[in-house]
């Protein structure tokens, strides 16, 4: 079954692929790599602030604000990652 590709430029088409190579093949090799020096529970709980990045990048490259949920949400992650790096840093 082939689906139509008609519509997609250049441009598109490489924006998916920047998108799928980058975002995707990119971010998972450095957590396989980040797990060879810092425990699985670190690297888990560091993915965790990519919720907080996203509106951030949003924010800052589509000038869209969050919402005031958003934010909450958002300080709560930042909060809970904080305690955990510190009790962490602790040991």
């Amino acid at each position: 079954m082939r689906l139509p590709v008609g519509g997609l430029t250049i441009v598109s088409m490489s924006s998916i692929v920047g998108l799928a190579v980058f975002s995707t093949l990119l971010g998972h090799t450095m957590c396989n790599y980040a797990l060879k020096t810092v425990s699985a529970t670190t690297v888990s709980t560091v993915m965790l602030t990519e919720v907080v990045t996203g509106p951030l990048m949003v924010f800052f490259l589509l000038h869209q604000a969050p919402g005031r949920n958003t934010l909450y949400g958002g300080a709560v992650i930042l909060m809970a990652v904080a305690w955990y790096m510190i009790k962490e840093k602790s040991r």
